[in-house]
């Protein structure tokens, strides 16, 4: 990570620490969920200040659904992330970092349609859904008690209208047409998630695939990415290293071209 990616990270959760502290300290003097929520803001704002703002109310629903992954993976083992300032900040404002990209990209669709593979405990999705109300999102996780958490979620957050929860490997899924976006957060490596989602696409479909050091993804060389089964299939590819205090972070968008 670069000495520009550091400041951002440091901008956005101060020293180390920081956020936490902030975090127990609202729990710790019982203020409402307004003060987590402001904090909330603040710290996206800190880390994104050129990107979309986060409404109070965005941030409360955020901050709800922070509460009801922490309540299930209590009894059903969701993640290994606990308590509630490592879970908004290594689940929900990693999951925000994707939310300049996506609005720039799907700003000339009316209805967007974004699948989110290999789901788990609704990162990135549902923070994504939360945060942009026109998004139709679909949710595929083929674990039962981690779908049935996504579904609990989606009805609690009110997005159950939009986002649609499907127990199934991501192969058999056959969707009414293709996505416009198709997202992964460690699902798998980056050349299964392009093929095992081939399917769900259709020619100007992007793929956003979140992933950690760079070094670490097969075929990819700079700017270009050489899939091994889908050469001439794919074009635009853009590697976007998103800063932060937790690991290293990048977004890689890749769209289809025919």
């Amino acid at each position: 990570m670069d000495s520009s990616e550091t400041t951002q990270g440091e901008a956005c959760f101060g020293s180390p620490g920081s956020w936490a502290s902030g975090l127990n300290q609202s729990s710790a003097d019982g203020r409402r969920a307004d003060d987590l929520s402001a904090l909330l803001c603040a710290h996206w704002q800190a880390c994104s200040p050129s990107g979309p703002s986060l409404s109070l109310e965005q941030s409360r629903q955020l901050i709800e659904f922070a509460e009801l992954l922490q309540h299930w993976n209590r009894v059903h083992s969701l993640t290994a992330v606990e308590g509630l300032a490592d879970t908004l900040q290594r689940h929900l404002i990693d999951a925000l970092r994707a939310w300049p990209g996506l609005a720039r990209r799907l700003a000339d669709q009316a209805e967007p349609r974004c699948c989110d593979v290999g789901s788990g405990t609704g990162v990135p999705g549902l923070p994504l859904a939360l945060v942009m109300p026109g998004l139709q999102m679909d949710l595929v996780e083929r674990v039962a008690r981690k779908a049935a958490f996504l579904r609990h979620a989606a009805a609690r957050l009110g997005l159950a209208s939009r986002v649609g929860v499907h127990q199934q490997d991501v192969t058999r899924l056959s969707p009414s047409r293709p996505y416009e976006m198709i997202v992964s957060r460690a699902f798998a490596p980056l050349e299964n998630f392009l093929e095992w989602t081939f399917h769900l696409s259709g020619p100007g479909t992007t793929w956003l695939y979140m992933a950690g050091k760079l070094n670490e993804i097969k075929h990819l060389e700079g700017d270009r990415y050489q899939h091994p089964r889908l050469a001439g299939r794919l074009g635009e590819l853009s590697v976007e290293a998103v800063g932060g205090s937790g690991p290293e972070r990048h977004l890689i968008w890749i769209r289809r071209l025919s």
